[in-house]
């Protein structure tokens, strides 16, 4: 049981793909209240398993973690972003997995989602054309840092993450040389018998 009136809410969004002119947009929302937070946790792994995404999450909120954890996925939770330290000067937060989403976080990442809002893909056609939701939409409108507007917060979490991807720097790739488990096939081809 909950004693305030905030939802559960997951965004999936897509990046880009050179194959598809479909890409750089929310295509999928989850956001309720389901009995247990256990299910709303299954919705999440659910949603990330199928799309192939990595969630990015609130880890001051307990719960989800040890859920995936149960489940062996944490392979599917964002590692904490290495981004965080050029906003939060001095930050000694390392939790490993997800984001703490303090005053200065909030604010950086509502001005990551105007940003992103305002922005052309096309011309005379902004961002803000590609959200398909209308209670995101409406929570857009009308957010403010003090109310509760979990869409919003799960939007800001997806541009914080579209941020952290963006900003990866590719190490070096290192050969390496594989050894042979063992000196010999470990099945033999044979012949295919016919009469």
């Amino acid at each position: 049981s909950s004693t305030t009136d905030s939802l559960g809410s997951i965004i999936i969004y897509k990046r880009f793909q050179n194959f598809e002119s479909y890409y750089d947009l929310p295509v999928a929302e989850y956001t309720g209240r389901p009995e247990t937070a256990n299910e709303f946790y299954e919705q999440c792994r659910l949603l990330a398993l199928y799309y192939k995404a990595s969630i990015l999450y609130e880890n001051e909120k307990k719960g989800l973690f040890t859920y995936f954890s149960h489940k062996h996925a944490e392979y599917l939770l964002a590692d904490q972003p290495e981004i965080i330290k050029d906003i939060i000067k001095d930050s000694t937060v390392t939790r490993g997995k997800g984001i703490h989403m303090v005053k200065e976080i909030k604010i950086w990442g509502e001005r990551l989602v105007k940003e992103w809002l305002n922005e052309e893909y096309a011309p005379g056609k902004k961002n803000l054309t590609k959200i398909y939701s209308e209670p995101l939409l409406e929570e857009l409108i009308s957010f403010s840092m003090e109310g509760n507007y979990d869409r919003v917060m799960a939007f800001i979490l997806v541009m914080i993450y579209k941020e952290q991807l963006f900003n990866l720097s590719v190490k070096e790739k290192k050969s390496t040389v594989r050894k042979k488990l063992f000196e010999q096939p470990l099945f033999l081809s044979y012949g295919i018998y016919t009469e």
